[in-house]
């Protein structure tokens, strides 16, 4: 039998039998007897440009529109196999099942709702023991209801954080949930079923996690970079490199950050280390300066010497120490940039909090070295 015919004879029965259930219970209680029962729900996101959205993680440019969707899988009356349910036509779910039908919700049955949730780590400092077996499992998570996204099936991304610990950017990483809600004509709530929340972050099968995107502001290093703002700050001493947090956008340092922005922008090979192993990888481009009472950095060893940015140059890592930051751009007092390493230079940093920006000033004032990592391009240029 054509498909088409079988379509046609489907749709005609279930009308019948609609009808029929109606007839005999009501129209309020035939409504809820026909509402499918749900039994997942599934987030997922397309990109513009994509032919079906997927349950993939999606890794963006700034810019790029990025809708989310929520997809429930759901039993129908008299039926056997759950169906799925949503407001596009196809959906990957599995890679190695690829792409799935998808139907719409009718209007026969009762109204279904969703409640957004952003999914984001509880605290903005991890491991603050510096415990030598901390796990990534370790880092807690928390959902946070979005009001104002209503209630509908789809929501355009928004990767700003809900909780005050985050600095609110344009870029980072944020975790999305859905529950779906069924009520009745009285508004009495029938049927709840959420997807992958804050609990399941750390599960081992991707597809109980909770929904990933990522939005960078570049290919390139420093763009890439800013993809992991929105994580906590987790300090990491396990040698066991595979398995640290950074990897999964759970956490990190900003060096851990950096060397994994640039190794995924094809610029560096090299371990990922703590910042006492940092001359493995890097070389000194300023063994010591200062910040004076003017604004401007000085050399410590040449004290009428300004540091200028043509020693210096973005990219490069600034420290005290533990206390890392990633050199980002030239500023003056005025606001741009002047050529000269002073007190309104900004740097990327995360000391104990979460990925930002800073003033040079406000964080690095004495004792302090610059490195430049050691790169493919700076290989090719020896």
């Amino acid at each position: 039998m054509p498909r088409n015919e079988r379509f046609r004879l489907l749709l005609i029965g279930s009308t019948v039998i609609a009808a029929a259930v109606t007839v005999i219970l009501g129209v309020p209680r035939a409504r809820g007897f026909l509402t499918p029962e749900i039994e997942r729900v599934w987030i997922v996101s397309v990109v513009l440009g994509d032919a079906v959205a997927s349950t993939s993680p999606k890794e963006v440019l700034q810019g790029a529109p990025v809708t989310l969707l929520a997809i429930v899988e759901a039993r129908p009356a008299f039926s056997s196999t759950t169906r799925l349910y949503g407001t596009i036509d196809e959906v990957i779910l599995d890679d190695a099942r690829g792409a799935e039908s998808v139907e719409d919700w009718s209007d026969w049955w009762y109204t279904l709702e969703f409640l957004w949730l952003k999914v984001e780590p509880l605290h903005g400092f991890a491991n603050p023991e510096f415990a030598a077996d901390f796990a990534a499992s370790e880092i807690l998570y928390t959902d946070s209801y979005q009001v104002a996204w209503g209630f509908a099936p789809r929501h355009a991304v928004d990767v700003s954080p809900a909780g005050d610990v985050f600095p609110d950017l344009p870029t980072g990483t944020m975790r999305f949930a859905a529950r779906a809600v069924v009520r009745d004509w009285q508004e009495r709530i029938l049927q709840q079923v959420s997807s992958p929340a804050a609990t399941e972050v750390h599960a081992e099968v991707a597809s109980q996690q909770p929904h990933r995107v990522t939005v960078r502001a570049g290919d390139d290093p420093l763009g890439r970079l800013q993809g992991y703002a929105g994580l906590a700050y987790v300090p990491f001493t396990d040698s066991d490199v595979a398995a640290h947090p950074v990897h999964d956008y759970l956490g990190g340092t900003v060096l851990a950050y950096w060397l994994i922005a640039q190794r995924d922008a094809g610029m560096y090979s090299g371990p990922l280390i703590t910042w006492e192993s940092l001359d493995q990888v890097a070389d000194i481009v300023v063994d010591d300066m200062f910040l004076a009472s003017d604004g401007s950095y000085y050399w410590t060893n040449d004290p009428l010497r300004v540091v200028d940015w043509e020693t210096v140059q973005a990219g490069d890592i600034v420290t005290i120490e533990d206390h890392v930051g990633i050199i980002f751009q030239d500023r003056g007092p005025g606001g741009g940039g002047d050529g000269v390493v002073n007190r309104w230079d900004e740097a990327w940093e995360a000391y104990f909090e979460p990925l930002r920006t800073t003033q040079l000033g406000e964080a690095f004032v004495s004792d302090i070295q610059i490195w430049r990592l050691r790169t493919t391009a700076s290989s090719d240029q020896q």
